[in-house]
């Protein structure tokens, strides 16, 4: 396992729920900003992030609403989280452009608001995220109804012991190793005080499934299209079913002409836990050869 580093920063980032920005490396730096995945939470980040603070840029990261220390809400959907997004790029900024760099569900975040606010993003990494993984088919009012019966049938998360809570994730992610898991376990969980030496993620299980709507791979392709920042997108070689991501030529040609296109031989979706230095380079190299590194 590579060795995790702490945040060595945490801020609040206002908008219409608190959002908790996490930073590493210098403050001086230039602004680089992740987006994790769904599920998750910033400090997943705790090993790909400090690649990326040693070679200078100011790193930050966010728990995404409903996840982590972020505020939750009454309904969860994509659009909520890119106006998230836009509010923490606009406060981390200062100003100026930040570049983004998303993992799955982050990586989709990132390519939309490349689009919707390209003045607020200088270059775009997308690492195994560029089709939204849920959408409802049939009429608006049956998927509406699926929807609101599976928000009916939620309940808390399972209460269970740090262990359990890692071997669960593992079997998840089946080629992310246990002492990660167990790392996050113990980092992305609360204990909770009613049932002594049980813990249960913070994640809101609200956020799960999103807003219904119509949304297609196709569409997302169409989105994709329009990205006009410089764009570098990292496809896992290894594809895996929690993903949801299109195959690997399908993506190929969906991409705009000028994105720079690396399939990662050998790693799964969660690529930059599977080896952080890597997706490091890869990321720092691409930015390189667009100009954008701290001087």
């Amino acid at each position: 396992m590579t060795t995790p580093k702490p945040p060595e920063r945490q801020w609040t980032a206002n908008g219409a729920v608190p959002l908790s920005v996490l930073e590493w490396g210098p403050v001086d730096g230039p602004p680089l900003l992740l987006i994790h995945g769904g599920g998750d939470f910033a400090r997943s980040f705790d090993g790909f992030a400090p690649w990326l603070a040693a070679a200078g840029w100011r790193v930050a990261a966010w728990d995404q609403r409903g996840h982590g220390n972020s505020g939750h809400a009454d309904l969860y959907s994509y659009g909520a989280d890119i106006r998230d997004a836009a509010a923490v790029a606009t406060a981390f900024g200062v100003g100026e452009p930040v570049t983004v760099v998303g993992h799955s569900k982050g990586g989709l975040i990132a390519i939309e608001l490349a689009v919707a606010q390209p003045d607020l993003v200088r270059a775009c990494v997308a690492i195994d995220g560029f089709v939204r993984r849920t959408h409802w088919e049939g009429s608006p009012a049956s998927f509406a109804t699926q929807w609101l019966d599976l928000r009916h049938r939620k309940g808390p998360l399972r209460a269970s012991s740090i262990e359990e809570l890692a071997e669960r994730r593992q079997k998840a992610n089946p080629r992310v190793g246990m002492p990660w898991c167990r790392y996050l376990a113990e980092i992305g969980s609360a204990p909770i005080a009613e049932e002594p030496g049980k813990r249960r993620w913070t994640l809101d299980p609200m956020t799960f499934p999103p807003s219904p709507h119509g949304w297609t791979a196709s569409l997302s392709f169409d989105v994709l299209r329009q990205v006009q920042v410089p764009l570098l997108a990292l496809k896992a070689a290894i594809a895996e079913p929690m993903a949801g991501q299109p195959a690997t030529e399908a993506l190929r040609v969906a991409l705009p002409p000028s994105a720079e296109y690396v399939v990662l031989e050998g790693l799964g979706h969660f690529a930059h836990i599977e080896d952080p230095e890597l997706v490091a380079k890869l990321t720092l190299s691409f930015l390189a050869r667009h100009g954008i590194a701290p001087t």
